[in-house]
């Protein structure tokens, strides 16, 4: 609101002389304006690859104020692994129209699904400021990130001795090079073979657990299988577990370099 005092005065002689005590009154102006309404500018979606870095927008005022507009940026996301920083407030200044701040994404070098931001505005005072209709916008991360490599040094090669009675327990570790944004399942499969040397399945040794899933930003899952004791005298034996990239199907998880296990049994634990 607006105030101002007019007074009342006569001109003798040319100059001012007060003509009465009361003479002066207080005026003022009742303001009916709205306070100014903030809004995002441009499309209410903005895709953008993760190596984007520094994203540039933009928010407006219907109108002018002579008082700061504050807003707060409220972030809701479906974000897993995603890395980003953007101010919790901005401030529209005194008299200016329009501010633009920024959304730095960090890339993660993680492959993940493609990530959301959605970027709510809400006022931090309905008297001086009122949020538009355009007060939400949602930023699409793209990943552009390829699939996680099972680990180099992953070991593939066991020896275990047939114990002279009931079973041993193997357990190999399927580990991977990094974390992945994606859920990872894997299965193993046994070649076939035959031989003296060829161990055979539920005679030699069991299959205990040989398919499973590596949770999204885990890094290991455990194989296993019994080794079992049996009356003969036998020579070295192996089998080979090998990835079953079927019923382990995934477009997420890259097999080359590792791709089977061996385990070998020597002649009556030796």
């Amino acid at each position: 609101d607006d105030y101002f005092d007019l007074v009342l005065d006569s001109v003798i002689n040319g100059e001012l002389d007060s003509i009465a005590t009361n003479n002066v009154y207080a005026l003022g102006i009742k303001n009916d304006d709205p306070p100014p309404q903030m809004s995002f500018v441009g499309d209410k979606v903005l895709t953008v690859n993760e190596d984007a870095g520094t994203i540039k927008l933009t928010v407006k005022l219907n109108a002018k104020s002579i008082l700061a507009s504050t807003a707060q940026i409220v972030v809701q996301s479906s974000v897993g692994v995603l890395k980003y920083d953007i101010p919790k407030t901005i401030s529209v200044g005194a008299g200016e129209t329009s501010i633009s701040f920024s959304l730095v994404i960090h890339d993660d070098f993680i492959d993940a699904p493609d990530e959301t931001l959605k970027l709510i505005l809400r006022t931090a005072n309905s008297a001086t400021l009122t949020i538009g209709a355009d007060s939400v916008k949602t930023i699409v991360v793209k990943d552009n990130d390829p699939p996680v490599k099972l680990a180099a040094n992953m070991q593939t090669e066991f020896t275990v001795n047939e114990p002279s009675s009931g079973k041993t327990t193997l357990k190999i570790p399927i580990v991977l090079a990094g974390v992945s944004g994606w859920d990872i399942p894997w299965a193993l499969k046994v070649l076939p073979g035959s031989g003296d040397n060829h161990a055979v399945l539920d005679e030699d040794y069991r299959i205990v657990k040989i398919n499973g899933k590596i949770n999204a930003g885990q890094l290991t899952d455990t194989a296993i299988v019994e080794v079992l004791s049996d009356i003969w005298d036998e020579g070295d034996e192996q089998f080979t577990l090998t990835f079953d990239t079927q019923a382990g199907k995934t477009n997420y998880l890259d097999f080359s370099g590792k791709n089977s296990f061996v385990i070998t049994i020597p002649r009556n634990g030796g």
